[in-house]
């Protein structure tokens, strides 16, 4: 979630969801966030087909998901709202994953805009920037 919408922005509501797609679980002491933002895990694991969220700011992430159980934060840095790279290592300093994100492509749906003076032009909405 890295523009999770208002004005001013509350980039203390931004996090990164991890996901196990594995069927061991994954122990994260010594992985990192690396690139986007800074985060150094000192425990906690991603059970297998489980998360883990990252979050910048785990009290105001905690008042928005209460059901979330599975939280570490904080990161230091913030997310572009406008897409950057997120790196993931772990505690020998190897890359694990890595992923891009964008505001538009294949990160989002285009659809039509509103009425502009008589025209409709095409812009892009996704529910993970501002939504």
């Amino acid at each position: 979630m890295y523009n999770p919408g208002g004005l001013p922005e509350d980039v203390g509501a931004e996090y990164i969801e991890l996901h196990n797609r594995s069927e061991a679980a994954v122990e994260l002491q010594g992985y990192r966030l690396d690139k986007a933002v800074d985060f150094l895990f000192d425990g906690g694991r991603i059970p297998p087909g489980g998360h883990i969220v990252v979050a910048s700011n785990i009290s105001i992430f905690q008042a928005r998901y209460p059901e979330v159980e599975n939280v570490v934060g904080p990161w230091e840095g913030k997310l572009k709202n406008s897409g950057e790279r997120i790196a993931l290592f772990d505690g020998e300093g190897e890359q694990v994953d890595e992923v891009r994100f964008a505001d538009e492509g294949d990160w989002a749906t285009r659809s039509r805009g509103p009425d502009d003076r008589g025209h409709r032009g095409w812009v892009w909405l996704a529910a993970h920037d501002g939504e």
